[in-house]
């Protein structure tokens, strides 16, 4: 899950231009982890396609049965990379 949060923020800088500073970061984490609020993926969706979306959103699950296994990630994050729109 920790590699995963990185890839998102990875994307979100590279991808969407957020920057943050780690104070922010870790409160949006900390928030995110006690409330199960998450932010919009429609930037994501528009920019890296529905599959990625999905993945994040299954990443999200409160029951860990629900989640993707590491391997699955790492398979699935292989193809969906392949989809992402470079403008």
């Amino acid at each position: 899950m920790i590699v995963f949060l990185g890839v998102c923020v990875c994307v979100c800088v590279c991808v969407c231009g957020l920057t943050h500073t780690l104070t922010h970061t870790q409160l949006v984490a900390e928030k995110a982890s006690t409330t199960s609020l998450r932010p919009s993926l429609e930037v994501v969706k528009t920019v890296a396609g529905p599959r990625y979306a999905s993945l994040i959103e299954r990443c999200w699950q409160s029951d860990s049965a629900l989640r993707p296994s590491a391997s699955v990630l790492v398979d699935e994050l292989e193809v969906a990379v392949c989809q992402i729109v470079v403008f």
